[in-house]
């Protein structure tokens, strides 16, 4: 029976692990953080009429508002509403936040909240387009090394599905290979898939769309087609 590894932040990682469990899955999941987000000091611009946030760690990061906030996808939309922003769902990744934003046209001007490593040149676009937008850095991510469970699951000979949901974070765990167990890498894009590729022993498979849904149905297919084997393997 094949054990899932999350590596994700520990609370993103739990509520995965919740989503996961309500879905179906019954295997053995294992936790094991290799990032670990840190606040940074950061000043307020003086003024600015609403914020983009492309994770709910910017949300985190940042005391709330009554003021409009675009946000990339619904858990960061309403963890934004929790904290008193008039939030708005892109409910995709950046280009549909970027669409949706330029679609409603605010005045401006606009704050992207964001930590160290970002995609999409979101202020920049935003900007180019006459909707005045800055950026402020407002986390980190530092990366950690895998716990001894994780370790030992990835170098033993039973079957690990590993989902990865950032190309950082396949690279903080490539680093810490080669792994010996044939390993299933479920990704959350192909930007992540290029750099998981060398942990991916026995499959990669890409998510249908950037998002924990998709991602939860394609951990479902995994652990669904290693126990068909499995039992096929049981009765022959």
């Amino acid at each position: 029976m094949p054990t899932i590894v999350l590596t994700r932040p520990l609370g993103a990682s739990e509520r995965f692990a919740d989503q996961l469990r309500v879905s179906g899955v019954n295997l053995p999941i294992a936790i094991s953080p290799v990032l670990e987000i840190v606040p940074t000091g950061f000043t307020l611009p003086e003024r600015f009429s609403g914020a983009i946030f492309t994770s709910t760690n910017g949300v985190a990061a940042v005391q709330g508002h009554d003021l409009p906030a675009w946000c990339v996808g619904d858990r960061t939309t309403r963890e934004a509403r929790l904290k008193g922003w008039r939030a708005f769902s892109a409910d995709g990744d950046v280009e549909a936040l970027l669409r949706l934003i330029l679609q409603d046209a605010p005045k401006g001007p606009l704050v992207h909240f964001r930590g160290v490593h970002s995609t999409g040149d979101l202020a920049q676009r935003l900007t180019s387009k006459g909707i005045e937008t800055s950026e402020v850095v407002v986390y980190r991510q530092e990366q950690a090394l895998l716990n001894v469970e994780a370790k030992q699951l990835l170098m033993g000979k039973h079957p690990v599905i590993l989902p990865l949901f950032s190309p950082k974070s396949a690279v903080t765990i490539a680093e810490q290979g080669p792994f010996h167990a044939p390993v299933t890498v479920v990704a959350i894009s192909a930007a992540v898939a290029d750099v998981a590729r060398s942990i991916a022993s026995k499959g990669l498979l890409i998510s249908r769309a950037p998002d924990a849904k998709a991602m939860v149905a394609a951990i479902n297919h995994v652990a669904d087609a290693a126990c068909f084997v499995e039992d096929g393997a049981n009765t022959a």
